[in-house]
């Protein structure tokens, strides 16, 4: 039987645990929620390394253990602060993880296939006391988790699996409406414009989904590696002298923010960053992001990007399309979209392989090709205009 979110929350405090510092994850979204309705002390950090750090800090301003809420996809992310903070330091905290892929390959999304099937190995790799969560007994495996971890002064981890908890309706009091300029219609609009002239790659979860139902042109779909799309893109467009279209996340952009450094330092004049920005993580049920109180724009500028914009309206899109090959890249476009509250179409994997995804990109680049190596012509100059 699925644990109610209320029940799960009184077992944590019973044990006197938090605050709650997390990277949302479909499993555990229906505890989240309830926890974003009742005003429980939940953060929510750009990625899991942060999380755990900023965990290690309150515990050290009261020696409370703290719990870091995270997908297996995300352990990665944490496993450099675990070994060289945590696990030096003895700074304890309680992980909760969800194990997507926890099945076998095949049995979820593919990007979980390699971290699904070695999730258990890498925990005792790292030296991480580890346990799966019973429906029937969450609340003795919590206080004998936390107590070893407190006792060894030492991270412990409590592992999630699908439908461990029950149904949560949110309220609406921390989800933005819905509203007409989507995601979906934005990527449609830019798609439309560019056709098959622009090489497209877009971020993991819904980013990528919305492209491919817009247009199933060629495109790097990236499903997975979170936060790496400007990163993946940038030697990409070094290469090309097409346009190179980057459809990403607020979430995924804030979470390896320091790729823009790397795509500012080389300047790819081709490179057109729209950050699709709704200011939650959607595909997770709508958690918020820290977008809302950030000017990426300002940031991009600040690391070197050699144009910026932030879009509200359609009309101004279309007017920025209208130009935007005429000024130098690196280029970088937020563009404000409502949440989608319906379901989207059809996954990406339901259709192609990650490796048919990468075959079919490569060929629609070579097939393309118009790189410095092959033509020996240097990047097209091209005359910067306001927008």
């Amino acid at each position: 039987m699925a644990v109610e979110p209320v029940k799960f929350w009184q077992a944590l405090e019973k044990e006197n645990l938090g605050p709650i510092f997390q990277v949302p994850c479909s499993i555990f979204k229906n505890f989240l929620n309830f926890c974003y309705d009742t005003d429980k002390e939940v953060y929510n950090p750009v990625h899991e390394g942060i999380a755990l750090v900023q965990a290690s800090g309150a515990y050290l301003a009261t020696g409370k253990l703290p719990i870091v809420m995270l997908q297996n996809s995300g352990f990665g992310n944490l496993l450099n602060p675990l070994t060289s903070l945590n696990q030096v330091y003895d700074i304890p905290a309680l992980l909760m993880m969800s194990w997507r892929g926890a099945d076998g390959r095949g049995t979820d999304a593919p990007e979980h296939d390699e971290m699904g099937t070695m999730f258990l190995k890498i925990l005792k790799a790292a030296n991480v006391a580890s346990e799966i969560l019973d429906e029937r007994h969450f609340g003795e495996q919590i206080y004998k988790s936390s107590q070893l971890a407190q006792s060894q002064r030492r991270p412990t981890a409590l592992i999630l699996k699908k439908d461990f908890f029950a149904p949560y309706q949110a309220r609406q009091s921390h989800i933005s409406p819905a509203q007409e300029f989507t995601r979906h219609h934005v990527i449609s609009v830019i798609k439309n414009w560019f056709g098959e002239r622009a090489i497209y790659l877009s971020s993991t979860g819904f980013p990528s989904r919305d492209s491919f139902n817009v247009r199933d042109t060629p495109d790097f779909y990236i499903m997975g590696s979170m936060g790496y799309t400007g990163a993946l893109g940038l030697h990409i467009a070094k290469s090309n002298d097409r346009p190179v279209v980057l459809f990403e996340g607020d979430g995924s952009v804030l979470m390896h923010i320091g790729a823009l450094a790397s795509i500012a330092a080389l300047k790819p004049k081709n490179l057109i960053h729209f950050v699709l920005d709704n200011e939650a993580y959607d595909s997770t049920g709508f958690q918020p992001s820290l977008s809302k109180g950030i000017d990426l724009c300002k940031i991009a500028e600040g690391f070197g990007y050699t144009y910026t914009l932030n879009v509200r309206e359609e009309n101004d899109l279309r007017t920025l399309l209208a130009t935007v090959e005429s000024i130098k890249g690196p280029i970088l476009i937020r563009v404000k979209v409502g949440q989608v509250h319906t379901k989207t179409g059809q996954r990406v994997s339901d259709k192609y392989s990650p490796v048919q995804i990468t075959d079919r990109f490569m060929e629609n680049l070579r097939s393309g090709y118009l790189g410095i190596q092959e033509s020996g012509n240097q990047a097209r100059d091209v005359v910067e205009v306001n927008v």
